[in-house]
């Protein structure tokens, strides 16, 4: 395994490669156990993944390791074989894996699986991720166990509820006259759209959630699973150019930049004057911080917040989470409230379990908005977006509608987490469609999700092995943080998302690390004196928030991902590299462009030391960005 440089994923993220695999006119993807990319035609998506899932009884996703992996190809076929381990608490799992991709367009995954420890689960078996762009509205056959079949469709909105149950075997009809269809062996399998969690992707997994969960696996109980995918494709195939490039859609709407926020530290919790500097000056709208009005001590968080917001010069957008006594919990807020003379963007409400809650958005909504006028009161929840999709707010007394958003739910990987990067766009679109016209506010978004929202106590912290809070991310302080952060502004903004609020402020995950001495514990103290990429592009881009956001495609979002922004006399368009390895860009048909800022390996010792690395390069078609490069471009 090639061993890249820290600062373009953070220190040892250990990732395994990507191995390209051939099943007679199908070509996928290998990597660190899973199948991925399944494609065929016209170089169209058939599969997102297949792999294997151990989902302990709080449903978190059980790491696996691997070892005695065997790969066997020619050109036409292959076969994969290894044995997994999953160990986490006191649940020890052990797995045996063979793939096979056939000449006759056919894949086959099996697993066998022995549990080596009594444990409770609430989910073993194969994942199959079908993916959005290429399934969506598309019809699909489903049989049953029992013999019978019915006629389902893969939904455009974000669906609430398992479009497809009690499923033996799928088959559907993709552009350019691609047949596919799936047998599945061993289990009953159901499917979900994994969108409410802001993956790209619906998923068929097994078991279906109407079983009691979580069950006991007793120590050497065993099971076996198969999948085998068979696909019928036209006789003309592999006509795609193997080009970036950046595609403009004939459409005249333009949609208003997001007001851009910040979110209170969680890990340092003393900011120095320098780090308010810092933030001041890359031109954030508001900063979010939190009140759990049930709790002690609350008061001085928001005396801290409020003084904070002042010095950094961001208006306050306020969190606040009531608990059963919420009557009296709202008078002593706004009692306290009313020592500070200072105007708030907005006041988002949440019980203690973290989501919205009709009675207490009827007590809570009309009087913050009585008493704040010029501020906005909303609810839904402070988790993810499946929790607001599942129960909606029965009372329109919101101002707007919000949820957070992490791409860490189910997968881990840098090239999931920006495979996944469109679903954060398709919640936007299917909130609206049930908003009633009402805004929406994502708050906040971060690498890593901040709590286990389907735990009893959502609020218990989780600490890794090293002691590291599993809440934040080693790659907070890579380049690839900065590329994946433009893709998810573009997105969001594209689908007419109104406000964001992103990451933390100082710490490990923030934008900065502040000037508190780092923690015997941090793994990252290489970088625990030096700004992370991730702030220096805020602060460019920021420049442009008066701007407004035109939609872009990219040919190949996986390795690019293009922001265009337009002014009055000028369009901004900013690209970011999501890969290791340098890539040459096209502009859209017609278009010259010159770079007019950088943030690469090389720039970033240029701007922490205050340098500005302005470029002057002439303008031309195309580009070729660095590994894991942001880059901006003007067209006057």
């Amino acid at each position: 395994m090639r061993k890249l440089p820290n600062i373009y994923l953070g220190p040892d993220t250990g990732f395994s490669p990507l191995k390209i695999l051939k099943a007679g006119r199908l070509n996928c993807l290998y990597q660190g156990g899973a199948i991925r990319q399944i494609k065929g035609g016209d170089n169209t998506e058939i599969l997102r993944m297949i792999y294997p899932a151990i989902r302990d009884q709080n449903w978190g996703t059980v790491p696996g390791i691997i070892s005695g992996e065997e790969i066997e190809e020619g050109e036409d076929f292959f076969s994969v074989r290894y044995d997994g381990r999953y160990t986490s608490g006191d649940l020890a799992y052990q797995t045996s894996v063979h793939i096979r991709g056939n000449r006759d367009n056919t894949l086959i995954f099996s697993m066998k699986g022995k549990a080596l420890s009594t444990f409770k689960k609430n989910r073993i078996g194969l994942n199959i991720l079908h993916p959005i762009r290429e399934c969506a509205g598309k019809k699909c056959q489903v049989e049953t166990p029992e013999g019978e079949a019915y006629l389902a469709v893969f939904p455009r909105f974000v669906s609430p509820l398992q479009p497809m149950k009690n499923i033996c075997s799928l088959a559907w009809t993709l552009e350019g006259e691609i047949s596919a269809s799936i047998l599945f062996s061993g289990e009953v399998f159901e499917m979900e759209d994994q969108r409410n969690w802001t993956d790209a992707s619906y998923k068929t997994y097994c078991t279906p959630l109407e079983m009691p969960f979580p069950v006991s696996v007793e120590r050497g109980e065993t099971m076996a699973q198969e999948v085998c995918l068979k696909v019928e494709l036209p006789a003309i195939t592999q006509r795609f150019k193997n080009a970036n490039q950046v595609m403009v859609p004939n459409q005249q709407n333009l949609a208003e930049f997001p007001a851009l926020g910040i979110y209170r530290s969680t890990d340092i919790h003393e900011l120095f004057q320098k780090d308010l500097e810092l933030i001041r000056n890359c031109g954030f709208d508001h900063y979010r911080f939190d009140l759990h009005l049930y709790r002690d001590g609350w008061k001085e968080t928001l005396r801290e917040g409020l003084k904070e917001a002042a010095e950094m010069g961001l208006k306050p957008e306020l969190g606040l989470f009531f608990g059963e006594e919420y009557s009296g919990q709202l008078e002593y807020f706004l009692a306290e409230m009313s020592k500070y003379q200072i105007k708030l963007v907005r006041f988002l409400v949440f019980n203690r379990e973290h989501i919205h809650d009709d009675v207490l958005s009827a007590a809570a909504l009309p009087v913050l908005k009585q008493v704040y006028g010029g501020s906005e009161a909303g609810t839904g929840t402070n988790a993810n977006f499946a929790e607001l999709n599942r129960q909606r707010p029965g009372q329109d007394l919101h101002d707007f509608l919000a949820w957070s958003v992490n791409p860490q739910v189910h997968s881990f990987d840098p090239l999931s987490l920006v495979e996944n990067l469109p679903g954060q766009g398709n919640t936007v679109i299917s909130a609206h469609s049930f908003s009633g016209g009402k805004p929406v506010t994502i708050s906040p978004v971060t690498l890593r999700p901040r709590f286990n929202a389907v735990t009893l106590d959502p609020e218990e912290e989780e600490i890794r092995s090293d002691g590291f809070p599993d809440r934040f991310d080693p790659r907070q302080v890579s380049l690839f943080c900065a590329g994946w952060t433009l893709g998810s502004i573009k997105y969001l903004a594209e689908s007419g998302a109104g406000s964001i609020t992103y990451y933390e402020t100082v710490g490990r995950g923030g934008i900065i690390p502040g000037q508190s001495p780092p923690s015997s514990l941090d793994p990252t103290p290489v970088y625990r004196s030096d700004l992370y990429p991730v702030y220096f592009l805020f602060r460019e881009l920021l420049k442009f928030k008066e701007y407004r956001v035109r939609v872009t495609e990219s040919s190949y979002p996986l390795q690019f991902s293009s922001l265009l922004l337009e002014g009055k006399n000028e369009q901004i368009l900013v690209l970011a590299n999501h890969t290791s390895s340098r890539q040459k860009i096209q502009f859209p048909k017609g278009i010259k462009m010159r770079p007019v800022w950088v943030l690469d390996e090389d720039t970033i010792r240029l701007l922490r030391t205050g340098k500005d690395p302005g470029q002057t390069a002439a303008p031309a078609s195309d580009i070729s960005l660095n590994p894991y490069a942001v880059t901006f471009f003007k067209k006057s």
